[in-house]
């Protein structure tokens, strides 16, 4: 995660001279009457949202279910080899479990999820944190992306789907597309 301190800007302005005649005023030079320009957004991918979920399994087990969506905050660079790892603590704030998933590229703009829906816990966790950290932006990818509508939850005998339709925006077949669904309550609570 990236952190950001904020530091008090504090202006010094000085004492006027003492004098008996106006001082002239300086006539701005080209320079001066510049047009500003914005500071540009830096590089960073950012979680925007995380939850887990736990439930006993037949075999008696703590199985946790968890999800992560990062976002790339840069508008004309590609993020590349990204890494979510959830960390699980029980009651007594201890570290139980940790999980990492890759996103291998996230496009300018653009979010994406990981997560996994079987991890095996030791005990019931209370809460997890989320880290995120990434390999390197890449100028000049395409902002181009997939589609998802259509997207609904159906109920079934022992454990549930997502159906949607997904639309390739490109001229060619894509093969072993990985789709990652993350599932809320209409609170926005994580469910699985």
């Amino acid at each position: 995660l990236t952190e950001a301190t904020a530091t008090p800007y504090t202006a010094t302005v000085p004492e006027p001279a003492a004098t008996s005649r106006p001082q002239p005023t300086p006539s701005p030079s080209p320079a001066d009457t510049a047009t500003p320009t914005a500071t540009p957004v830096p590089d960073n991918a950012d979680l925007i949202d995380s939850g887990f979920a736990t439930y006993q399994n037949s075999l008696g087990d703590i199985v946790a279910t968890w999800g992560a969506v990062v976002q790339n905050e840069s508008a004309e660079k590609s993020v590349e080899d990204v890494t979510v790892t959830a960390l699980f603590y029980d009651s007594s704030d201890v570290l139980i479990k940790t999980d990492s998933e890759d996103i291998v590229v996230i496009r300018p703009g653009q979010a994406s999820a990981a997560g996994s829906s079987s991890l095996t816990v030791p005990s019931n966790p209370t809460r997890m944190t989320v880290r995120v950290t990434h390999g390197d932006f890449e100028a000049g990818a395409s902002t181009t992306n997939f589609t998802v509508s259509d997207a609904a939850l159906k109920a079934g005998s022992y454990s549930s789907t997502v159906e949607a339709q997904v639309t390739n925006p490109f001229d060619k077949d894509i093969e072993n597309l990985e789709v990652l669904c993350i599932v809320s309550d209409d609170a926005g609570q994580y469910l699985g």
